[in-house]
């Protein structure tokens, strides 16, 4: 199958909203049954598209694209063939990537600053969720793109499922429910992509020295992004959440930057 139909198949299953794994093999020392160029692509349910050259290869790549599927976070494949029961004697190098996942980014508060930023970022590729628990606030007709969640911020934290490709930002309404935000995202078994959170600079350093003193370890707490957003002398809300958005954008393009290395 040539790359062109595989990339209008690609293409078809975009358009009906599916997620899917597309693997490309990048190098092939040796003898390989799967040679650079070759692609395929991958279905939710382990439904294959294209080749990368059959037999042991094709199997265990098929299995690493439903684990990233799975993940939503695209990887690189490095391995000798002999390894994986193959007698051609050399390796194979594959990449591969996640399609039609659009990143998440978990907004904690609806006020002045969580609008703002859901204003602006209804233009960029983010699946975005608003957390609120006022009704006054957390409104469907003033976020209209939005996947709303009317609970206890906190509660919800507590059984948020993060994924490592996630975003989440906090513009909570008190300084109690950041902190303890925070708390259960750090509590998680795998860390944002981004995590961020709002104040200045002397409420974030009393927000890490408290976690410290409750056992977070250093390398969870010194990758929050607090004070947020990158400093451009920021006053309304508006003005914040384009801080907060260009460092988004600045982290999100660097993290796509390494992969393609």
């Amino acid at each position: 199958m040539h790359n062109s139909e595989i990339f209008n198949l690609g293409k078809e299953l975009l358009d009906k909203g599916e997620i899917f794994s597309l693997v490309s093999i990048v190098d092939a020392p040796g003898s390989s049954p799967g040679k650079p160029g070759f692609k395929m692509i991958v279905k939710e349910n382990g439904e294959t598209i294209g080749t990368v050259g059959g037999g042991a290869l094709e199997f265990i790549l098929t299995k690493e694209a439903l684990k990233a599927i799975e993940e939503e976070k695209p990887r690189m494949f490095s391995r000798d063939l002999e390894d994986i029961g193959m007698s051609c004697g050399g390796s194979v190098v594959a990449f591969i990537d996640v399609i039609g996942v659009n990143d998440k980014i978990y907004i904690f508060g609806a006020g002045h600053i969580g609008y703002s930023l859901y204003k602006f970022l209804k233009n960029f590729p983010f699946k975005i969720f608003i957390v609120d628990d006022r009704e006054e606030f957390a409104k469907s007709e003033k976020f209209l793109d939005a996947n709303i969640i009317k609970e206890d911020m906190v509660e919800f934290s507590k059984k948020l499922d993060i994924k490592e490709r996630d975003f989440v930002v906090i513009v909570s309404r008190e300084h109690a429910i950041d902190f303890n935000v925070v708390k259960e995202i750090l509590k998680k078994e795998k860390y944002p992509f981004y995590l961020g959170l709002i104040g200045s600079k002397n409420k974030a350093k009393e927000f890490k020295e408290k976690l410290k003193s409750e056992g977070f370890l250093d390398e969870k707490i010194e990758k929050i992004h607090s004070p947020i957003g990158i400093d451009i002398n920021a006053i309304t809300p508006d003005e914040i959440a384009i801080s907060i958005i260009a460092e988004l954008i600045k982290e999100k393009n660097s993290r796509s930057s390494s992969l393609q290395k």
